[in-house]
């Protein structure tokens, strides 16, 4: 969370060549010059009482996967924005800076449904 936000959202876009997902949780990105070397599937978690991490850091962060993954519009559904043609998925919560009572499982969900690619 928080800054390993930060840290799993550039582990993505330099590893993404290696790793399968990402699931950064209030930890945005600033990634001048990364280029993922192939689509990343991203679950993005935060909470909008976060007074630690800007909401405008977490929207620039939705934009840039969303751009370098190739995305289209984003459609709500159990209560996250999920994108289409890509995998980027967006849940945002009412907590603060904290980890969110279901971000284990909803990350561990996404996770599972992108195992390790051969």
């Amino acid at each position: 969370m928080s800054n390993g936000g930060f840290f799993a959202n550039l582990l993505g876009c330099a590893l993404a060549d290696r790793l399968t997902a990402v699931a950064p949780v209030a930890g945005a990105l600033a990634l001048p010059g990364c280029t993922p070397a192939a689509p990343m599937p991203v679950l993005l978690v935060y909470g909008r009482a976060d007074r630690v991490v800007p909401a405008e850091l977490i929207a620039g962060a939705r934009r840039w996967w969303a751009g370098v993954d190739g995305c289209g519009a984003a459609l709500e559904r159990d209560g996250c924005l999920r994108y289409a043609g890509c995998d980027l998925v967006y849940c945002e919560g009412p907590q603060g800076h904290r980890w969110p009572a279901d971000a284990t499982a909803r990350i561990w969900r996404f996770f599972r449904a992108h195992p390790r690619r051969p």
